[in-house]
């Protein structure tokens, strides 16, 4: 979930730990040994931390967050540093380890001098503390969230959290440009803590209960960190995201010209000559543009074969194709994409207008457009609601509804 209008954008060189050809691939702790939980922090900044729990197994390390887990199998060591390459993102781990502890920092290898420092410690499976709480005070399902709450820049959200009997906490906050996926901690009858890692994101929500709502602070990255109050409310909706972005007048369809990863002139031209399409405006750097590819995967095997082709307009931090071509490749090739990804240019509102003019109130990556065999644009679709939401199997049926209705016409 990312707003079109408040990315930051880096000028440093993208790295790829391909590039590490003196180093090796190595196992982080012995084989046959069973897999062990670990408790890593990132230092927010000097008064915040984040937890997050991951599983080390031979040479692999998961990382979980509620359901989600996160695989990292590009492990390597340079002298006597290992490098851990996060899927998908340009992020790495680079740490000091002995058999109990690691030290070090993670890193955005797309940013400018974006450090955190990293610690982890083994055998520690509580994320917050290691209290069991059995407290009788639980939490409403369903929440109305204001993000930036008391400034000029208010956010309406929803909030999802799901609480156990011992205090365990898991949840999510849904906004019009997306989600915050798969957030984990606790509950403790008075304070909600939940934090999430996902390779490039990373999120804390702290607040406290006092019987009527809740309020806290969320912090996110290194310097981010706003304020945010919610009130139980099972009837309070998010605008429609299918009527958010449209197509300007005296425009009739979508068409564009646009490069392959691989430099070769792809031209759309406002229908496929199999059926319908679909458009996904996405960018490497977007978790919720992972969610969606590998739904739109899923689409991709059980409609191509009856004519639905999906086009990938990736926008990335990079403004040359270049530059911007190893985070591509990555996110091609962590994901299996199979559909066709052309590169847009620069992450920013101008390119947009420069590629795909005919776009009116573009708010957010992903934005999927959704054009019948006629060239026709039946609907947009403005983020996307991912499978750590209760928005996604409606999403999905509703979709694929769309899908058959367009192949059968």
């Amino acid at each position: 979930m990312k707003s079109a209008l408040t990315i930051l954008f880096a000028s440093a060189l993208v790295l790829s730990c391909s590039n590490n050809s003196d180093s090796s691939k190595a196992p982080i702790q012995e084989a046959n040994n069973t897999a062990v939980t670990w408790r890593g922090v990132l230092q927010m900044n000097d008064s915040t931390e984040l937890p997050f729990n991951f599983v080390v197994e031979d040479d692999l390390v998961t990382i979980t967050n509620g359901e989600e887990k996160v695989i990292i199998d590009s492990i390597v060591e340079v002298g006597d540093t290992t490098e851990l390459y996060l899927p998908v993102f340009q992020t790495v781990f680079k740490v000091h380890r002995d058999t109990k502890t690691w030290n070090g920092y993670w890193q955005k290898l797309d940013a400018d001098d974006y450090r955190m420092p990293f610690t982890a410690s083994k055998g520690v499976e509580y994320r917050f503390n290691n209290v069991v709480w059995k407290s009788e005070i639980s939490l409403p399902a369903k929440w109305e969230v204001t993000l930036r709450s008391g400034t000029d820049n208010e956010k309406p959200a929803i909030g999802e959290f799901h609480v156990k009997p011992n205090g365990a906490a898991t949840g999510t906050f849904l906004t019009e440009t997306g989600d915050y996926r798969f957030l984990q901690g606790m509950f403790d009858g008075r304070n909600l803590k939940l934090s999430g890692f996902d390779g490039t994101h990373a999120y804390f929500f702290d607040a406290v209960y006092d019987g009527q709502q809740l309020s806290g602070t969320h912090y996110s990255g290194k310097t981010y960190a706003q304020p945010w109050t919610a009130i139980p409310n099972d009837d309070f909706e998010l605008r429609d995201p299918t009527q958010l972005t449209f197509i300007k007048d005296g425009y009739e369809g979508i068409s564009f010209s646009l490069p392959t990863v691989n430099g070769e002139d792809f031209t759309f031209d406002g229908k496929s000559t199999n059926g319908p399409t679909i458009i996904q405006i996405m960018g490497s750097w977007c978790p919720n543009c992972m969610d969606e590819t590998r739904y739109f995967k899923q689409l991709h095997e059980k409609y191509a074969e009856r004519g639905l082709t999906i086009i990938g307009i990736t926008y990335e931090y990079k403004p040359e194709l270049e530059e911007a071509k190893p985070a591509i490749q990555k996110m091609i090739r962590d994901l299996d994409i199979p559909y066709t990804i052309v590169y847009g240019g620069l992450a920013n509102p101008e390119s947009i207008a420069t590629t795909l003019p005919m776009i009116e109130n573009f708010m957010s990556y992903p934005t999927s457009i959704f054009i019948d065999s006629e060239g026709n644009v039946r609907r947009i679709h403005t983020g996307f609601s991912g499978p750590g939401t209760s928005e996604f199997e409606p999403y999905s049926v509703e979709t694929e509804a769309l899908i058959e209705e367009m192949l059968g016409e």
